[in-house]
């Protein structure tokens, strides 16, 4: 049996057995978060519909469906990428001999891959406890971490990344310090980004980042693995000027 597995595991290409470990946005902390946030909705619906010895007061009442209308969005959301990650593991575990067949199965993989990750990151801002800052705009600060001058260039095209989504969104992207490596790379870049809602969406990205690839720096077509850093703070709301009157 255990080398029929190893058989088996060895015929699933490295993509696929990434897909079965779902290494995806979402660490096993935030996952085990989510699945107790699903817990405690699943509890208080229970709760809620209660009957015979143990009726609601009404001052439950109004505590569990405030529970309730809180946390149906990320359970939902939740609900959603199981779903979606048992598709994937049905296409991953398919055993397909026709081309065509592959290629179609091939399609589907990469697609339902890339509805996996706008889950993930939709999941991760749900369950994401909501703060008075979420609605104000964000300075963004990105520094390369380990790898030399490929985490310059990763984190060249990490902060491209982000100017292009802060495009999409409609955000002002502005530059206000950036320091450049030999090869066109960025060592550290902070940048403000203004727009309504900004810390709120961004604010997951904090951390370290990693990138395995063949770089641009290597001739020799090895693959290297890269770091860079994510900070992300709130930026203040303006402060309206008021007269002070002294008594």
């Amino acid at each position: 049996m255990r080398r029929a597995l190893r058989l088996l595991t060895r015929s699933i290409p490295r993509l696929d057995r990434a897909l079965l470990r779902n290494e995806g946005y979402l660490s096993p902390e935030l996952k085990e978060y989510a699945r107790r946030l699903v817990t405690r909705y699943d509890e208080a619906m229970t709760r809620l519909a209660a009957k015979g010895d143990q009726p609601v007061s009404s001052a439950d009442y109004k505590l569990l469906s405030r529970t309730i209308s809180e946390l149906r969005p990320a359970v939902e959301m939740y609900e959603q990428l199981e779903k979606k990650q048992n598709e994937l593991g049905e296409l991953v575990n398919m055993v397909v001999e026709d081309n065509l067949m592959r290629n179609l199965v091939e399609e589907d993989k990469q697609r339902l891959l890339a509805e996996l990750r706008e889950i993930e990151a939709h999941v991760c801002q749900a369950i994401t406890p909501r703060d008075s800052a979420d609605s104000n705009s964000a300075i963004l600060e990105v520094r390369a971490g380990t790898g030399g001058e490929e985490a310059a260039l990763f984190t060249g095209d990490m902060l491209t990344a982000y100017q292009k989504l802060a495009t999409r969104q409609h955000w002002i992207f502005e530059e206000l310090h950036r320091s450049e490596s030999e090869k066109g790379g960025i060592k550290e870049a902070s940048v403000s980004v203004v727009g309504d809602g900004v810390f709120g969406m961004l604010k997951c990205e904090c951390g370290v980042h990693r990138v395995q690839r063949v770089p641009q720096t290597d001739a020799f077509g090895r693959v290297h693995t890269s770091t860079m850093t994510v900070a992300v703070l709130p930026q203040p709301r303006e402060v309206v000027d008021q007269e002070i009157f002294f008594i």
